[in-house]
């Protein structure tokens, strides 16, 4: 039954990409039914782990629909798992990282309902789980964009909110990131993007706390960032 559930997983993925969100939902649902089954019988970590997968698949289908109640039900089912399998396995990257993704769900499904105390909380744990990993290792470039994404994200909300200083904070770091990254390799446009769009994000922040002629700096530098991105697309 797991074995077979997560073939239907893959397929609702493939149904979700093609379009056919039913199909996919379809899929999901009976993924979910059979892993719901058999981990009632022996509650395996793996099973259990692509059983949040189907639950977080299922979720983003039901946000698409405006659905999000019965989404956020998965998320927090799925945060529940991700919270025990983490505990289980604190050297386990793969579960630490499953955790901070169904905290970044939650945290995606309350800002798009306006609910930014509860986004902010969910995000500072995403960032929290982020830093600690790539503080596990600090020579690994794809948990320094992580990380980078991590403190754009939160910085954007806390700004939505009107907390100006700590989001000034963690875009700068964002932005920080960035630029270390782009030293290291300039070619990696998604790198370059980040510095664009955080930067931008860091003017508007500085704009309206007044502080006109650091958002210009801030915006023009962000300009040419993605201008060149542009120009070499």
């Amino acid at each position: 039954q797991a074995a077979y559930a997560e073939t239907l997983n893959h397929v609702g993925n493939a149904q979700y990409f093609q379009g056919d969100r039913n199909r996919a939902l379809e899929s999901f649902t009976h993924a979910a039914e059979l892993l719901e089954r058999a981990t009632s019988v022996r509650a395996q970590d793996d099973w259990l782990a692509v059983l949040s997968s189907v639950r977080t698949n299922a979720g983003r289908v039901l946000e698409t629909r405006g659905e999000f109640a019965a989404a956020r039900t998965l998320y927090e089912s799925v945060l529940s798992t991700a919270t025990l399998l983490a505990s289980r396995h604190p050297d386990d990257i793969q579960r630490q990282a499953d955790l901070a993704d169904a905290h970044d769900s939650l945290g995606k499904i309350a800002l798009e309902q306006g609910q930014l105390a509860q986004a902010i909380g969910d995000y500072r744990d995403v960032h929290r789980i982020k830093a600690e990993l790539s503080s596990r290792s600090p020579d690994d470039r794809d948990a320094a964009e992580r990380l980078l994404i991590s403190n754009g994200i939160l910085g954007r909300t806390l700004a939505l909110c009107g907390a100006e200083v700590e989001a000034t904070q963690h875009l700068r770091e964002a932005v920080g990131a960035a630029q270390a990254l782009v030293a290291f390799d300039g070619k990696q446009a998604d790198w370059r993007f980040w510095m664009g769009k955080y930067g931008t994000q860091l003017g508007s922040v500085a704009r309206g706390a007044g502080r006109l002629q650091e958002a210009a700096d801030h915006s023009e530098a962000a300009l040419r960032i993605l201008s060149g991105l542009v120009a070499t697309d």
